[in-house]
């Protein structure tokens, strides 16, 4: 999404389809227009995408300290299903 008038990418999400199952990435929106819905309408829109080419089923993964992604995917229909760490090499 794009605000012509500030000529700045507003918002943007990714949705990549494999059979049933579309995995959902690279939500975005500018600082500047947060708290306005954007990221729940790109959301849907790739869920209404997804669905009309076959799509039952949907994944997306976000770091755990990130509230307002935990926030949005929790009241949109999503469930935590699992947790993953990074680890690095001991000395």
């Amino acid at each position: 999404m794009r605000d012509p008038a500030a000529d700045v990418t507003a918002a943007v999400a990714r949705g990549s389809l494999d059979g049933d199952l579309v995995g959902v990435t690279a939500v975005e929106v500018h600082p500047t227009y947060r708290r306005r819905g954007l990221a729940r309408h790109l959301l849907w829109a790739i869920a209404d995408w997804a669905a009309a080419a076959g799509a039952r089923r949907a994944f997306l993964q976000t770091a755990a300290a990130n509230g307002a992604a935990h926030r949005l995917y929790l009241s949109s229909g999503f469930r935590v299903h699992h947790r993953y760490d990074y680890l690095t090499p001991t000395s």
